[in-house]
């Protein structure tokens, strides 16, 4: 008997499905092996995951069309409470990446679910899906907190790495995200959004990770702590092209002349009032007069009053020479003094008595407070600023007590890396360099571009996790990741500029005796 071919079971379907399929020559065989011209596959790259109660996981579905040119829903059956399943992209024509992702509460066991796929007109395909839940000792172990953040820096989308794992979304309770890192190596990942977006990427080991967790994000990036609180006040005895620098707490403000001042975003608490005033023309006249009132608490929209500087809580600046050991040829230096005393009990609280004050040489003068008006918890720090051929440049900040002479050392100058762009839905980086010994806390690559909405890249690896000098940093593709979007990282086209930045820091990093902090930094574009 002649086979049922396609063309023949088209022509005769009806006899087939009437019953009398033998007399039209199709058989039963021919029925189940003869399908509509457009069909799909569905197939899983893993099939059994392994998560950890409050962790993610991944999968990608791998979808096969024939003759088929449409998408394909997707979802998920059979997930518990507690046990979340997001597709991206869906629908789908080729791939979508899906994430599984657990509560802390979820019971550890095993859990069977089923891939569905669903295209118009045709059978539904499925794949089976089994999910290991195991609690893991010690996880999890790291708390990421932004909840002392203002909202600019809270972030809409926030993803993890352990070890050689893939990145797992993470959803946050309150500003607070909570997963494990069980491998040595692990990171962070997360986006903030305002006026423009900033894509930060932080790799540590998994020490470090744990040890950030009372307020994981402050520790690393200097997140601001702003108090709602509007000071007032005015300045006397300035001439009409004298400055006044005014800070209280992290609030600061600058005058020119005898006028008044605001000083906003001010914490409530005990802070000491710091000021100094000096000519248009920078430091270092015989006008130059400090400022200290201590321990204060105004309250919200009060005064401070009328700062004399002429008056009993003024003084003329101590002086002290500074000379810098480690000036190549050509390289231009800056130099500012800032004065830190203590305030509330979470910070050592900063004033900038003045700024970019041009160094002629090797040497310049620094003027603080004398010893007469300091507390023993009082620390004067001084930064340097170079620049050699408008790329390379180096900075050091370096605290002490009493005004008195000092050597001041920077850190070697970084050599040009090598910078590139990856191909990705958006512009991503990738620098290598072998970084001097000399730098040994992090390195940083930033970029941004420079026009439409700004936005930035920031990505930062501890020393540890580098574990050595040769560095390879870039931003990775989460372009697959539930909730990502593409468009909070600059545009794969567009020309950014870009910084490098390698760090060294004692510790304590700050407010103690020589303690410093030292960079090497180069830039470019692309």
């Amino acid at each position: 008997m002649e086979p049922c071919t396609r063309t023949r079971w088209m022509a005769y379907s009806l006899l087939c499905l009437s019953g009398v399929a033998m007399a039209a020559g199709c058989s039963e065989d021919d029925k189940t092996v003869t399908e509509p011209a457009g069909s799909f596959t569905l197939a899983l790259s893993s099939s059994a995951l392994t998560v950890a109660p409050g962790g993610s996981v991944t999968t990608t579905v791998t979808l096969t069309p024939t003759n088929f040119t449409g998408a394909v829903a997707l979802s998920v059956e059979g997930a518990p409470v507690g046990l979340t399943a997001a597709f991206n992209p869906t629908p789908a024509t080729s791939s979508s990446v899906l994430t599984i992702t657990t509560v802390a509460a979820l019971t550890p066991g095993s859990y069977t679910l089923t891939v569905r796929g669903t295209a118009s007109g045709m059978a539904d395909r499925t794949a089976p899906l089994a999910v290991n839940v195991v609690a893991q000792a010690g996880l999890p172990n790291v708390i990421v907190s932004f909840a002392n953040c203002p909202a600019a820096f809270r972030p809409v989308w926030l993803a993890y790495k352990d070890g050689t794992d893939a990145w797992a979304v993470v959803t946050g309770v309150a500003d607070v995200y909570t997963f494990g890192v069980a491998q040595a190596k692990g990171g962070i990942a997360y986006a903030t959004v305002s006026d423009s977006s900033i894509v930060s990427v932080i790799y540590l080991t998994q020490a470090e990770m744990i040890a950030g967790q009372l307020n994981y994000y402050s520790r690393l990036e200097g997140c601001p702590i702003f108090g709602s609180k509007v000071v007032n006040g005015s300045v006397t005895n300035l001439n009409v092209t004298d400055i006044a620098n005014v800070s209280l707490g992290t609030s600061q403000a600058q005058v020119v002349g005898n006028n008044a001042f605001s000083l906003t975003t001010v914490r409530d608490g005990l802070m000491d009032l710091v000021g100094y005033k000096y000519l248009s023309t920078g430091p270092g006249g015989a006008a130059d007069r400090m400022f200290l009132r201590r321990a204060i608490n105004p309250a919200n929209g009060g005064s401070v009053g009328a700062l004399d500087f002429l008056g009993a809580e003024s003084f003329n600046p101590a002086v002290a020479t500074m000379t810098i050991a480690t000036l190549a040829g050509g390289e231009t230096a800056l130099h500012s003094m800032y004065y830190y005393t203590a305030g509330l009990p979470d910070e050592c609280q900063i004033s900038t008595l003045y700024s970019n004050a041009t160094v002629v040489g090797s040497t310049f003068t620094a003027y603080g407070a004398p010893a007469a008006n300091q507390l023993l918890t009082d620390w004067h720090g001084v930064g340097v600023f170079t620049a050699l051929n408008n790329n390379s440049f180096r900075t050091l900040h370096e605290y002490f007590h009493t005004m008195a002479n000092r050597t001041l050392t920077l850190g070697a100058a970084m050599p040009a890396p090598t910078v590139t762009s990856l191909a990705a839905p958006y512009k991503a980086l990738r620098a290598t360099v072998t970084m001097p010994a000399d730098y040994g806390s992090r390195v940083t690559l930033r970029y941004r571009d420079p026009a439409g909405v700004h936005q930035s890249v920031v990505i930062m690896a501890s020393n540890g996790w580098v574990g050595g000098t040769a560095v390879d940093l870039s931003l990775p593709d989460f372009s697959a990741l539930a909730g990502w979007s593409n468009a909070w990282a600059p545009p794969s086209a567009s020309s950014v500029n870009w910084q490098l930045i390698g760090a060294n820091a004692t510790t304590p990093p700050h407010c103690a005796a020589n303690a410093r902090f030292i960079s090497a930094i180069r830039t470019g574009s692309l």
